[in-house]
């Protein structure tokens, strides 16, 4: 168990750091390769959701090998065809489902069943009716399961899924959207995808997209449909990419430290402007250039914080910002956010000992300072990730003195690999007890 407690000597973070790689995105490539019959995946995420997406590609037959620490190679040339029942747990990570099951509709041997399990009690809330209809609307077939031993059963349609026009049903899961693009790769589909609903979080989506587009894809997005190109000849490697999702895991520890640091392998997107202006709303000096982020938030001061229509991943670090810094936050528009696993009612205990009240509304998150802060607070990393991942700018943060002790700190590094790691390069002086 690795133990780490909040600096005494809170310093400004400083120096040079290169973005880690996305898991959101390492999953998409390694689906998006297995679709096209196999290639190679570069600068990987060793994530447990690449862990759990590697274990569902062996069970189908798939040859994968790590042919470095995170360079993959992948072969699915293979898959076995012979009707059976495979039995893969998404652990407490509800994105990956809608993404396996449009995979395995398409890609699953014919007559073979997948059955969905989950391993945290409240997933048994989650309704999946978006993904279980836009299975159907593509002609495959998808039942839910009556425990969370099998949340979710999927029907394998190798080779017999109709090409006659598919549409999907798009709610706040825009994981629906990426596992229909697989599945159309997968079975050479080529006729525009009707969309039911407003595609949620388009800047986030349009950077999980570009996965396609370096495999020599082009997907195009609209209002209400999607259509599928292919740009010359399929390319069969992948270089993942990071997000701005990554982008603010480093950005908003180093601006709650008052630091000044350069990020590396930053993506040029609209989410990472919205990451900028954030950042600028509260003193920081932003600086966005060629795949980089330059930040001087010597002189970030405590402002409230208001965003609208932000992507589900992005809630937590904003989150965190406002609390690092003391100040009221409103984020709105983030239904999507279950999807992600995170249950946001578990911060409530912890944060009112840091002397804040949250208050969690179906599409809105508000968080406002109401109280008096404790001396020190353990968080338990193993019960709930995400909110250490939320914490750990006020840990580094000088305007909180609560000392924050962060239990099972390494189970952070199944949502985000290396990050700890990047932090103490910037000067994050950390406690450890092992």
């Amino acid at each position: 168990m690795l133990r780490l407690i909040s600096p005494k000597d809170k310093r400004p973070l400083q120096g040079e750091a290169r973005l880690l790689p996305s898991p959101h995105t390492s999953v998409t490539s390694i689906l998006a390769l297995a679709a096209i019959g196999g290639g190679t995946a570069v600068n990987v995420a060793r994530s447990s959701h690449v862990e759990i997406t590697t274990y569902l590609l062996r069970r189908l037959g798939c040859k994968l090998d790590w042919i470095a620490a995170d360079k993959l190679m992948i072969s699915c040339t293979n898959i076995d065809e012979t009707p059976k029942r495979h039995v893969v747990s998404v652990s407490c990570y509800p994105w990956l489902i809608p993404l396996f099951t449009m995979f395995y509709t398409a890609i699953g041997g014919a007559g073979s069943l997948l059955v969905l399990r989950g391993e945290c009690d409240w997933m048994l809330k989650l309704d999946f009716r978006d993904v279980l209809e836009s299975i159907g609307f593509i002609g495959g077939r998808a039942w839910p399961g009556e425990k969370l031993s099998s949340l979710l059963v999927v029907e394998g349609f190798r080779g017999r899924l109709p090409t006659t026009l598919w549409r999907i049903v798009v709610g706040d899961n825009i994981y629906t959207i990426l596992g229909t693009i697989i599945a159309a790769i997968a079975t050479d589909y080529a006729r525009p995808i009707l969309l039911r609903g407003a595609t949620p979080y388009t800047s986030w989506l349009q950077e999980l997209v570009n996965v396609f587009d370096n495999l020599g894809f082009q997907i195009s997005i609209e209002t209400n449909r999607l259509s599928i190109r292919t740009a010359g000849e399929t390319r069969r490697e992948v270089v993942v990419s990071s997000t701005c999702f990554e982008a603010a895991l480093l950005a908003i520890p180093i601006a709650a430290s008052k630091g000044r640091a350069k990020l590396v392998g930053v993506a040029s997107s609209e989410c990472t402007s919205n990451l900028a202006y954030i950042l600028q709303s509260v003193g920081c000096e932003v600086e966005v250039g060629e795949k980089t982020l330059v930040l001087d938030c010597g002189n970030r001061e405590a402002k409230s914080l208001v965003t609208h229509i932000i992507a589900p991943p992005l809630t937590l670090p904003y989150l965190g910002l406002g609390i690092a810094i003391k100040a009221d936050t409103t984020l709105s528009e983030v239904g999507g956010l279950v999807y992600e696993g995170v249950q946001l009612n578990k911060f409530i205990g912890i944060l009112e000992k840091l002397g804040f009240a949250l208050i969690v509304e179906k599409d809105r998150v508000v968080s406002v300072a109401s109280g008096e802060p404790h001396k020190r607070i353990v968080v338990d990393c193993s019960r709930s990730p995400e909110l250490c991942l939320t914490l750990i700018p006020s840990a580094l943060s000088p305007d909180i003195e609560t000392e924050i002790v962060f239990d099972n700190a390494e189970v952070v590094d199944s949502l985000a690999p290396g990050l700890f790691e990047a932090l103490w390069s910037l000067g994050a002086n950390f406690r450890q007890l092992s």
